[in-house]
Order: structure tokens, then sequence, then C-alpha cells
């Protein structure tokens, strides 16, 4: 239902996941999933058969970039592969709501 209802980008905290690499989850054992609406990510994923994982284009505590010529230097470096698309794009993205679910059903809007 919140995914129906949503109209921006969407991200999911659940809590007691399993079966997935320990680096993935919150220290709660909660692990973040994102609502993709992107069709270039869409068709990634579906292709893959697999489900993709990635982080923030922003250090921990320093502002999110709104668009990829914001994204840090540093960060641009340590990433092994930048996809070539939209690169030249200077359009602010939102920022996805984030929303915790807990085990009860009842959920908390971090973002």
């Amino acid at each position: 239902q919140l995914i129906e209802v949503s109209d921006g980008p969407l991200t999911l905290i659940y809590p007691g996941a399993r079966n997935v690499a320990p680096e993935l989850l919150g220290d709660d054992g909660s692990l973040g999933i994102r609502v993709v609406n992107d069709d270039f990510c869409s068709s990634l994923i579906a292709r893959l058969r697999k489900p993709l994982v990635s982080t923030s284009a922003n250090i921990s505590g320093e502002a999110a970039p709104g668009h990829y010529g914001e994204i840090s230097e540093t960060i641009r470096e340590l990433v092994d592969y930048t996809v070539p698309l939209r690169m030249e794009e200077k359009d602010k993205k939102t920022a996805s709501s984030i929303i915790k679910i807990e085990t009860d059903g009842r959920f908390k809007i971090l973002r």
C-alpha cells in the first residue's frame, strides 16, 4: 500500500532481513530496499534477474548530490563503474522518502 500511494522516490526499511550479506544490514538487522521507477534501472535489474546493491553517492555527513555533476570527485574515483547515462543533466533529483516498517505492520517515516 505504501508503494501504491507514493508520489516520489521511495526506500523501505524492513526489519529482520535474512539471506543477505551482513554488510548490507543496519545495526538492528534491518535492510533498506529502494523501490525502482527508473526505466534504465528496471531494465538492468530485469536483465540481470538479480537485485543490485548500491550506496548513496555522497560521503556520510555530506549533502546528497542533486545530479551527477554534484557528485564529489572522491566518490567518482572510488567506484568500479559509472553508467554513461544522463551525466550532463542538471535537473535536481528528489531524495527518496525513507519509511521504516515495524514487525507489527506499523511504519515510521524517517525522511
